[in-house]
C-alpha cells in the first residue's frame, strides 16, 4: 500500500475518481481545518485581476500567411509601464502568449525587462530550441496543462501539475515561488507531480460585494490614468497582479472549470503551502495506518468475540454481499486515513486505487474460504490464487 501511495505521489497519474478527495481537502482548508502556511481563503483585496479577452488586435502571420487575433501588445505595454512606475506591487503573473511577431515586439520586450517581479508562460522545450524570438524566451517558466491528460482514459480533469519537465525546465508556478521566497525549492526528495488546492475559485470572484474587481486592460488603463502617482502607489501596495484570459483560456479541473491564470496562481500557493515537500512524519503515519488496516483485514476476529459484530456483518452481507461489504469498509477506513493525512500533513492519498487493492485482497480471501479445491499447499500460494481469479465459476444453486 505504501508503494501505491508513493507511486501516486511521484508519478503523473491522475484519476478522476480522486477528485472527490481533492474537493474534501479544499473544503477543509477553506474552513481553516488542518496544517496550512497560506490563508485558506486567499484575500481577494490583495489581488488585481486583469482579463485580456476583450483587448485584442489582428496581426498578419507571415509564417502561415494568415491573420491572427492576439492580445493587444501596445495596451499591455502601457499597463505594464503604469505598474512599474508605481513600483509597490508584489508580483505580476502575466499568462499571455505572443505566438506571432509584431512591429511592437522590441518596445514591449524593453518594457518587460525593465519591469521587476514579472513572469510569463513559456513553451515546453524552449531551453533546447534555437532561433526563438525574444518574446518566446521571457522571464518565467513552462506551462503544460495537458501532461496529466496523457492518461485520458483514467482522467479527463487536470488533477496534477508537473513542476519540472523532462528538459529540466521549471514550471511557471515553481519559478514564481522561488522568485518570491528567494530560495531553491526543489531537491532529490521533492514531489514533482503535485495535486493542487483551490485557494481561489472563479465563484469567489462572482460573490456579492467581492473585494476584487475583474478589469479589462483598457478599463484598468483608464482607471490608473486618473490616479495620482501617490494614489497609484497606495492602491498597488503589496498587490499580486494576475493578467490572463479569464473567458476563453479555461480548463476542466477537480474543482470545476477554471481559467488558466487561476490554476497557475493556485499551484503557486500550493507550492508555498508545501505540497511539493516530502514528509518523513507523513510516511510514518501511513505505515502505522496501513499496518492497522492490514491487521484488521487479516487477523481481527471480532465476529467471533462479539455477537453484535457478527450480527451486523451478517446483515450487511445479506444486503450488499461479501465484496460489497469489503468495498464499503475499506473505502470508509481509507477515507478517514486520507482526511487525517490532509489535516495533519497536507498530503493527499489515492483512495480509489487503495480501495480497489484492498477489495482484491478481500476477494482472494473469499476465494480461498469458499473454494477449498484452489486452496494452495505450496510456496506458490499467491500465484495459485491469482491463476484462479479469472477461471473460477460460481457454484450451481
Amino acid at each position: 500500500m505504501l508503494m501505491i501511495v508513493m507511486g501516486w505521489t511521484y508519478f503523473d497519474l491522475g484519476l478522476t475518481r480522486e477528485s472527490t478527495l481533492l474537493k474534501w481537502q479544499s473544503f477543509l482548508k477553506r474552513r481553516g481545518i488542518g496544517v496550512s502556511r497560506v490563508s485558506p481563503l486567499y484575500a481577494l483585496d490583495t489581488l488585481v485581476l486583469v482579463d485580456v479577452s476583450a483587448d485584442k488586435t489582428v496581426v498578419f502571420d507571415s509564417s502561415e500567411l494568415k491573420r491572427q487575433v492576439i492580445t493587444d501588445p501596445r495596451l499591455l505595454d502601457t499597463v505594464l509601464r503604469e505598474f512599474d512606475s508605481a513600483g509597490t506591487y508584489r508580483y505580476i503573473l502575466c499568462d499571455v502568449y505572443f505566438p506571432v511577431a509584431t512591429d511592437y515586439d522590441s518596445t514591449l520586450l524593453k518594457t518587460i525587462y525593465s519591469t521587476r517581479n514579472i513572469a510569463f508562460p513559456l513553451s515546453e522545450g524552449y531551453s533546447t530550441q534555437k532561433g526563438l524570438r525574444p518574446l518566446e524566451a521571457l522571464p518565467g517558466g513552462v506551462v503544460h496543462y495537458q501532461h496529466t491528460n496523457d492518461w485520458h482514459i483514467l482522467s479527463d480533469q487536470l488533477i496534477k501539475f508537473q513542476l519540472v519537465n523532462g528538459h529540466s525546465e521549471k514550471s511557471l508556478p515553481l519559478y514564481m515561488a522561488e522568485e518570491v521566497t528567494g530560495r531553491t525549492l526543489t531537491s532529490a526528495t521533492t514531489v514533482n507531480n503535485i495535486t493542487f488546492n483551490a485557494y481561489l475559485r472563479p465563484a469567489d470572484l462572482r460573490r456579492p460585494n467581492a473585494p476584487a474587481r475583474l478589469y479589462s486592460l483598457s478599463d484598468l488603463h483608464q482607471f490608473m490614468f486618473y490616479q495620482t502617482p501617490a494614489e497609484r502607489r497606495e492602491w498597488l501596495k503589496t498587490k499580486f497582479i494576475l493578467i490572463g484570459n479569464f473567458t476563453e483560456d479555461v480548463y476542466k479541473t477537480a474543482f470545476g472549470d477554471m481559467p488558466g491564470v487561476l490554476i497557475l496562481f493556485n499551484i503557486y500557493l500550493s507550492i508555498l503551502d508545501g505540497a511539493h515537500e516530502f514528509s518523513w512524519s507523513w510516511l510514518v503515519f501511513l505505515l502505522a495506518a496501513f499496518s492497522g488496516l492490514s491487521w484488521l483485514t487479516f487477523y481481527w476476529k471480532g465476529e467471533k468475540r462479539f455477537r453484535w459484530v457478527k450480527d451486523a456483518k451478517t446483515l450487511l452481507e445479506n444486503l450488499v454481499g461479501d465484496i460489497g461489504l469489503a468495498l464499503f469498509i475499506n473505502f470508509v477506513a481509507l477515507f478517514f486515513i486520507a482526511l487525517f493525512s490532509v489535516v495533519l500533513f497536507n498530503k493527499t492519498t489515492p483512495i480509489a486505487i487503495l480501495t480497489f487493492y484492498m477489495v482484491m485482497i478481500d476477494y482472494c480471501k473469499y476465494l480461498v474460504r469458499n473454494y477449498p479445491h484452489i486452496r494452495p499447499h505450496s510456496k506458490k500460494k499467491v500465484w495459485t490464487i491469482v491463476k484462479y481469479l479469472f477461471k473460477i465459476k460460481p457454484q450451481e444453486g
